[in-house]
């Protein structure tokens, strides 16, 4: 059965006859000025449109670049051009991706379809990206080396494994013609944020059978989480001098009696009693310069301190037609690196010893395709993967010459005395038992000392893929493959540094996995069929340590170091009308938990156990969906969908009945269900671009609540829209002045999102469940994002001028809330004035008395000015009570607070303008 398909740009220029499963390359004439000289277009096997049509456009800058209302018949696929992601107000990969129906954002995680995010599989021409030990994208490509991006939430064939939840396929771009070089600066001032962009590529020109691609982006500011800001907060001020423990010279030195009769710093020895005052005013100069002590003042910064971020993405491409033999090689390479300070309120005066992280990774991989007789062609695939986290304290003293380029300088595990104490972190164990804040209270703020945890991780692997299609006959397809991926998984973790009996993890495996697969694609006259079966095998290695659940009497242990999966998929289409496509789709997926899972419960001091270690998660899917095109301009997709999630690693905590001992089991048991609705509907015109996106969801746990009814999951989103209009004025819209149209080539791109809340678990004040688990909604959230662009031409030069403002009307849209009073700024804790003791607490205390029986006064290490209000030298009990209120007011309305519900930030973020210059030729 033959596909026809139109090239238009105001008018038809080519229609082309294909069949299923055919590739056919055109030229592309030159009055559309792409940057390209040609355009392949492949007709995937399974398809079942009769005619569709291509359209090509103008992208950013004056570049054009091909864009399509063509979809795969799988039901759940959304393909993003670049020149949409380019119209997209702050593009980033998670804003992109959030924009699907079905995929739910929450603060940053994506679920597709009920499915969490370990579930997704991530790729890059081909290359899979996905951080296995954790089940993240481990390499966030730069936007200005992706051609386009597809989405598939449900429907894939079997080539593709280890994911349940959905598919993230990125395509770098093809410079095939002339060379074209790219570049964008854009700035968000009010955050001292600045973004870097650039991108060339195109053909040798002494040999046009060869091209490239280079591209890179440095991303660099001071606040990764932007946030509505506190009516106050309070940053260090080194130039007030007042803290008793680094300022007073004897604060830590001991009183010896004299038999003289002088008094003073004379009778204090050690410390810095015994220097000189000249030596001691140093000392304190010092100290105040570095910061190692803390007056306070209000901010008047627009973000939170120790929020900065540094990031840079580089990649490389090179392809070689090899025309003799209808084969082409491609090698890539990507290098990435994010960095950024973390933030939370229990230690929001004493940054400098709270966490920050550091992601990289690289890829080498390299692709041969051949052709043979028109028929058969194979795909090669080789790749190299490496990717690495690290969470812990940076060294302030380190980190003064670091550039923004060079990874961030962290306190090391160096451990010289082999005492099990990491000699940076050795007697600073964090308190709040000081007063070091602008409140002078204990027991809120963690003012001295460093956060717990010191964590390096790595994840690589080596890969060979091989896949091998045959065009048997115009009705058959079929297709097979194999693949050999040799994994190293690291992690050293310690969560108390500084104690000498610390919780430790380490370990260092090698585990392989060996797939294949086989698949037919079917298609006669009106119905095509797609059905395949893939074979997942894991071997967990030889260094797999057993012995660590001898001592758990109570559980019963196998210890399986390899498995077998099998999976099968069905998706089929019957074209009712060459405007009307009915699809149907069966599939069973299977996934390795992530790498963590496997072995943290091996290699730690905490107590675990586990009845099965080993096994594949499943998830079984049913999908229904319809497609009609009305018209040259509007499409509607209608989808339902139903998914059975079972067999999924999970934990819960168990007493052993011989020991007494509490330990965690781990267990693979049924997860839960989810069922939804999906409704997509496209306008698009020359001038005008509209989108309505609407979905339904409800994913239930397998947990049973008191009504005997499954509990909601943590990710379900009942109802999600999205709503695009983009208006695009053309070449000579509006007055000409002084042979200008100032209102021409203008792009206003408007994005609505409006969702329901997640849910979450009401409790009391002592953490009691009240009614069942996940009962209570957030509110609603409704914002708008305004992208507005201006292009112009200068003697062959694109210049374009973009603003973008997000949170347009500045909505606080709740994320977070405590679980009792379901606010945002209020926990419900009642605090009264006889909470506190009514003994004062006085500015110094009696240390010794001298040879006459003086007493002999010091600092009172409780005492501070900042809570004795009245500045009598004493801190009453009315005092105590009106500054810990301050202080507790100042903490739980904190814009991050781990107390709240289901996430810690209180609001999404606020309203935002960023301002961006992007020139290309």
């Amino acid at each position: 059965m033959k596909r026809y398909f139109s090239f238009v740009l105001f008018y038809t220029i080519l229609s082309l006859p294909l069949l299923a499963g055919a590739q056919e390359t055109i030229p592309v004439p030159d009055t559309l000025k792409t940057d390209s000289t040609e355009i392949t277009i492949a007709v995937p096997a399974n398809d079942t449109l009769a005619a569709d049509t291509i359209i090509v456009r103008p992208v950013g800058g004056g570049v054009y670049g091909v864009t399509s209302n063509y979809k795969p018949s799988a039901p759940g696929t959304r393909v993003v051009y670049s020149g949409e992601i380019a119209t997209t107000p702050n593009a980033n990969i998670i804003t992109v991706l959030s924009a699907t129906n079905g995929v739910v954002n929450g603060n940053g995680s994506l679920y597709f379809r009920g499915s969490r995010s370990d579930e997704i599989a991530y790729f890059i021409d081909g290359f899979n990206v996905t951080e296995q030990y954790t089940g993240e994208i481990a390499i966030p490509i730069n936007l200005a080396a992706i051609e386009e991006l597809s989405v598939t939430t449900g429907g894939w064939g079997a080539e593709t494994g280890d994911a349940m939840g959905g598919l993230v396929n990125f395509k770098t771009k093809d410079y095939t013609g002339k060379f074209n070089i790219f570049g964008k600066w854009s700035t968000e001032p009010s955050r001292n944020g600045n973004k870097f962009e650039t991108a060339l590529g195109g053909a040798l020109p002494f040999y046009r059978n060869i091209s490239y691609l280079l591209s890179a982006e440095t991303d660099n500011g001071d606040d990764i989480r932007p946030c509505f800001m506190p009516e106050k907060f309070y940053i260090p001020d080194p130039s007030k001098d007042y803290l008793w423990a680094d300022t007073l010279q004897y604060s830590h030195a001991e009183y010896v009696a004299t038999n003289d009769d002088t008094m003073g710093l004379t009778d204090w020895k050690g410390d810095w009693a015994d220097s000189s005052d000249g030596a001691w005013q140093a000392e304190k100069a010092e100290r105040i310069a570095n910061g190692w002590l803390r007056g306070w003042k209000e901010s008047d910064a627009e973000y939170l301190p120790h929020s900065d971020y540094n990031k840079y993405r580089i990649t490389g491409k090179a392809s070689y037609k090899i025309q003799p033999l209808d084969a082409k090689l491609s090698l890539l390479g990507i290098a990435t690196r994010d960095q950024q300070a973390q933030y939370t309120a229990s230690f929001k005066y004493n940054l400098d010893g709270y966490y920050s992280k550091l992601q990289k990774s690289h890829l080498l991989g390299a692709t041969w395709t051949h052709n043979i007789a028109n028929k058969i062609n194979y795909t090669l695939k080789l790749s190299k993967h490496h990717s690495q986290t690290q969470l812990g304290i940076r060294d302030t003293i380190a980190e003064k010459n670091r550039s923004w380029w060079e990874d961030y300088a962290f306190l090391s595990d160096a451990d010289a005395d082999g005492d099990s104490m990491y000699d940076a972190y050795e007697g600073q164990a964090y308190n709040s038992g000081n007063v070091d804040n602008p409140y002078g209270v204990t027991g809120i703020f963690n003012t001295y000392g460093l956060a717990r945890t010191w964590e390096k991780t790595f994840s690589d692997y080596t890969s060979g893929k091989l896949d091998v299609s045959s065009q048997i006959n115009e009705h058959n397809k079929l297709s097979g493959g194999s693949e050999l991926k040799k994994y190293r998984v690291y992690k050293k973790n310690n969560t108390l540094p500084w104690d000498p009996v610390p919780f430790k993890e380490y370990y260092d495996f090698e585990p392989q996995t060996r797939t294949f697969y086989i698949q037919d694609a079917f298609i006669y006259k009106n119905i095509s069929l797609m059905v395949g079966l893939r074979f997942d095998h894991v071997d967990l290695g030889d260094s797999f340590n057993q012995q660590y659940y001898n001592w758990l009497l109570d559980s019963t242990i196998t210890y399986e170091k390899e498995k077998n999966g099998t999976s099968f998929r069905a998706n089929t289409g019957y074209s009712l009308t060459p405007s009307t496509l009915v699809t149907f789709g069966y599939n069973h997926y299977k996934k390795l938990p992530s790498w963590e899972d496997f072995y943290q419960e091996v290699c730690t001091s905490f107590l675990y156990s586990v009845s099965n270690l080993i096994d594949y998660q499943t998830t079984t899917a049913y999908e229904t969906g319809i497609k009609q095109q009305i018209g040259n301009n509007t499409s509607i997709t209608a989808i339902f969908y139903y998914k059975n999630i079972n067999n999924i690693l999970q934990s819960r905590s168990k007493m052993d009945s011989i020991t007494g001992l509490t330990y965690t089991d781990y267990y693979y048991g049924d997860y839960g269900t989810v069922k939804g609705f999906e409704l997509n509907t496209d306008y698009k015109t020359d001038y005008f671009l509209g989108q309505l996106n609407y979905s339904y969801s409800k994913a239930l746990s397998a947990i049973k609540g008191n009504d005997s009814n499954n509990i909601v999951m943590n990710c379900n989103q009942s109802g999600k829209f999205n709503i695009v209009t983009n208006f695009y004025s053309s070449d000579n819209f509006g007055p000409k002045v002084a042979n200008f149209h100032p209102l021409a080539n203008i792009t206003i791109g408007l994005t609505n999102n409006l969702g329901t809340g997640f849910p979450y678990t009401k409790t009391d004040l002592k953490g009691i469940t009240i009614g069942n688990l996940n009962d209570s909604l957030l509110p609603s959230y409704w914002y708008t994002d305004l992208l507005i662009s201006k292009k112009m031409n200068f003697n062959k030069i694109n210049l374009s001028l973009d603003l973008e403002i997000l949170n347009l009307f500045n909505r606080k849209n709740v994320s977070g809330l405590y679980s009792v009073t379901g606010l945002v700024n209020d926990d419900g804790n009642i605090i009264s004035v006889q909470d506190f003791s009514s003994s004062p607490i006085p500015d110094s205390i009696s240390y010794t008395i001298d040879e006459n029986g003086v007493p002999v006064n010091i600092p009172n290490p409780y005492y501070s000015k900042w809570r004795d209000l009245n500045r009598d030298g004493q801190i009453d009990q009315n005092e105590k009570y009106l500054t810990y209120v301050q202080a507790w007011s100042d903490y739980i309305s904190d814009p991050f607070n781990p107390n709240r519900v289901p996430y810690d930030q209180a609001y999404l973020s606020p309203r935002r303008f960023k301002l961006a210059l992007s020139v290309s030729f």
